[in-house]
């Protein structure tokens, strides 16, 4: 299980970092000729992937670190590999987040100027006016200045609620941007208790090694004594053996002279 584990963390990883590349390729367009609803949407649909991805990664190193606890010395160390991965790929995908917040703040700013500032197209006038007194000539005129208002009125308004509608879409876009930005502190602080629980982990097992390392010091020198005592009694054995033997030859040396005589 921690080896599967590992495996789908790394590709994860991998991932996020993909995604990181390319939103900053996306990024570069945003407010530029070529930016696009369809840009917008592929910018979104990245952002939202790539949040559920750290998501995922972040809930899978927890249960990882978990098996950690029981595993090897080598799976602890792969652990820390992968944190440290992980970490690194955050980091980079924070600072895409902070230029996605501001490029949407830019890219707000200069639509709204530019709608504001934009100025409604001239009316073309069509047909031609017949000549006549100049009573009719008057009124004719106040009554053409009349028609040219009202059909620059017109067509202003029409491109100026076309105009509202297009920015209001861009804008939902850009705020959807925003919304999508994903609380990385939080995610770094999950890593930094794990961190320090992982650590908590190996002071015991120092603790219990160094516990450990001194009994067997107690144990060495407790058979260094027992070898010790062993090696006096074994002394002392020969020593009577030898001096039971001594005893033994002087008794049969003595019963050997007295059969003689």
């Amino acid at each position: 299980e921690f080896r599967e584990l590992s495996q789908e963390i790394s590709k994860n990883i991998f991932q996020i970092n993909g995604s990181v590349s390319a939103l900053d390729k996306q990024l570069q367009k945003l407010g530029a000729a070529s930016d696009s609803r369809d840009l917008r949407q592929q910018l979104h649909n990245n952002q939202q992937r790539s949040n559920q991805l750290i998501t995922d990664t972040a809930s899978s190193l927890r249960h990882l670190a978990n098996l950690a606890r029981k595993s090897t010395k080598q799976d602890r160390l792969q652990l820390d590999r992968l944190k440290s991965q992980f970490s690194e790929t955050l980091r980079s995908y924070q600072q895409t987040q902070k230029k996605i917040s501001q490029k949407t703040k830019e890219v707000i700013s200069s639509e709204q100027r530019a709608a504001i500032q934009a100025p409604p197209p001239p009316p073309t006038p069509t047909g031609a006016a017949t000549p006549r007194s100049s009573g009719d000539a008057d009124e004719d005129e106040h009554g053409w200045d009349s028609k040219k208002m009202v059909s620059a009125e017109s067509t202003e308004e029409q491109l100026t609620h076309k105009d509202l509608e297009d920015i209001q879409v861009r804008h939902e876009a850009i705020q959807q941007l925003e919304s999508d930005l994903l609380d990385v502190n939080s995610i770094f602080k999950d890593l930094a208790a794990m961190v320090h629980e992982q650590g908590g982990t190996v002071d015991s097992i120092v603790h219990h090694v160094e516990s450990a390392s001194s009994n067997v010091e107690g144990a060495n020198e407790n058979l260094i004594a027992a070898s010790k005592h062993q090696a006096k009694s074994r002394k002392k054995t020969c020593f009577i053996i030898i001096g039971a033997i001594v005893v033994l030859g002087i008794i049969g040396l003595i019963i050997g002279l007295t059969v003689k005589k």
